[in-house]
């Protein structure tokens, strides 16, 4: 296997939390191409359970996915945040609860091939009500 080498990088887009970028790219002795992808502030994603044990999970509509899913309370991590903040932040808009407990369990990198971001895991336990708003 060869190292890529990187010939150039320009960023097509950007916001508050991603950026999108075209890499020329050489493979010495191979091949050149571009490569297409996005680089994230980082997001975090909760695993709540509450006091009997049961795992807490949102329903969302995912315009990619054209349907709604069911999954962990998440979203990204803004500039000024460290990732528990997110995960605080998240669980509270997504799924309505404040966690007394946050325990960091590992960071992954949820899809390497596209996105260059560390996802951070949180399981929250100890879950409290919240008032905050509930994402729609």
């Amino acid at each position: 296997m060869k190292i890529w080498k990187t010939l150039s990088t320009k960023m097509l887009f950007e916001n508050p939390w991603w950026s999108a970028h075209v890499d020329e790219f050489e493979i010495p002795g191979v091949t050149k191409g571009t490569y297409t992808y996005a680089i994230s502030n980082g997001s975090a994603v909760i695993i709540p359970i509450d006091a009997d044990g049961k795992i807490v999970c949102v329903k969302q509509y995912r315009y990619l996915a054209e349907r709604f899913s069911l999954e962990f309370p998440g979203g990204g991590i803004k500039k000024e945040q460290v990732p528990e903040e997110a995960a605080h932040a998240e669980l509270a808009e997504e799924a309505g609860f404040h966690a007394d407990r946050m325990i960091h369990v590992g960071t992954v990198a949820p899809i390497l091939g596209f996105l260059k971001e560390s996802e951070y895991v949180y399981v929250a336990t100890d879950l409290q009500p919240t008032v905050a708003h509930k994402d729609d």
